[in-house]
């Protein structure tokens, strides 16, 4: 048990997940074969995974103030010992003088104010490793024929109000090298780690989409 304070993350999120397996014997001797475990998950903005958590951690965390420092025997004796030792280990609680990834971004999330549920969903949506042309492979969806046939047809492209009082045509813009630009671009999330672009090139992409246009100073 650390002797430095230790405080709850700062971003925190509840949840409560379910695990379906099939009981086997179940299933021969007729009785319901599929069993329903319900998970409690802690979403943290500092952490890249949801971490199963059990009743008494989920009460302390709710309990805890993310702001305020506490030593760990106050914790021990509020909580017990078990409680706090996993809620360290998980890294929902932080000590105050670690420098490991999951605290120092826990300090980044602090430091930014970001929202608390869009920093949660920022973190829990991130992914990497993942091969989307060898994904699609290994689906067998190679067309959308194939799509349609395992999912079924798309929804209609356009919305459609069915209780519109009238309908404007409107006409075709006139088109401009904007939309020709725009017809040749490709996206994908597939890299290729063997290719570099140069600093002229990192400066324009940069530029374009982070870059400053214009600045106006409102007071002295």
């Amino acid at each position: 048990m650390p002797t430095s304070r230790v405080r709850r993350c700062a971003q925190l999120q509840f949840r409560v997940d379910q695990y379906k397996t099939l009981d086997f014997a179940a299933l021969l001797s007729g009785r319901p074969a599929v069993s329903v475990r319900n998970v409690r998950q802690a979403l943290a903005a500092h952490l890249d995974q949801p971490v199963e958590i059990d009743a008494a951690e989920m009460q302390a965390l709710a309990e805890l103030d993310c702001g305020t420092w506490s030593t760990c025997d106050a914790l021990v004796a509020a909580h017990g010992a078990a409680c706090i030792e996993g809620l360290l280990a998980k890294q929902l609680l932080l000590v105050e003088d670690d420098d490991s990834p999951a605290a120092r971004r826990d300090r980044d999330v602090r430091a930014s104010h970001w929202h608390g549920g869009a920093a949660i969903a920022h973190a829990m949506s991130r992914w990497s490793h993942n091969d989307s042309i060898a994904a699609q492979r290994e689906s067998r969806l190679q067309s959308v024929g194939d799509m349609v046939e395992a999912f079924g047809p798309p929804p209609q492209h356009f919305h459609r109000r069915d209780d519109a009082v009238a309908r404007v045509a409107l006409d075709e813009p006139a088109r401009t090298a904007l939309d020709d630009l725009l017809e040749r671009r490709a996206t994908c999330r597939n890299f290729d780690l063997a290719q570099s672009v140069s600093v002229a090139q990192l400066s324009t992409s940069l530029k374009r989409v982070f870059g400053v246009q214009g600045m106006v100073e409102l007071a002295p």
